[in-house]
């Protein structure tokens, strides 16, 4: 699955992947409604939506029970799969507003000097 798109699959499409036979059917009939309730929220979250606790398979499955992240093995703890998922996030986030450092000192001086302005105004007051 990560071969095929070079990204790391969420848990939603591991627990598909994992219940669904080289013929395309799923295990059982269980893993088939869980499976249609999956891809239903998938298909209605909007593009750019993003909850690290409050994923498709938290929605469908209901919130993690502590000390445990469903469908990824033993020894997960979610705090170290979804602080993981956050700093990829925060990190993914955080280059597209990379300012050069021109530009961060000039805005660093606008910000003295509205600062300044400010106490000079309350200091006349």
């Amino acid at each position: 699955m990560e071969e095929e798109s070079g990204l790391e699959p969420s848990r939603a499409e591991l627990f598909i992947a994992s219940r669904t036979r080289k013929d395309g059917s799923m295990v059982c009939e269980e893993a088939r409604i869980c499976v249609d309730k999956l891809k239903e929220v998938m298909n209605h979250k909007l593009p750019g939506e993003t909850s690290l606790k409050n994923d498709v398979v938290a929605q469908v499955f209901g919130p993690e029970h502590s000390g445990r992240v469903r469908f990824l093995g033993r020894g997960v703890t979610p705090s170290e799969y979804f602080s993981t998922l956050f700093q990829a996030y925060i990190g993914s986030t955080c280059s597209q507003f990379k300012v050069n450092e021109t530009d961060r000192d000039a805005m660093v001086n606008i910000l003295k000097q509205a600062i300044s302005k400010i106490e000079n105004q309350e200091m006349e007051s």
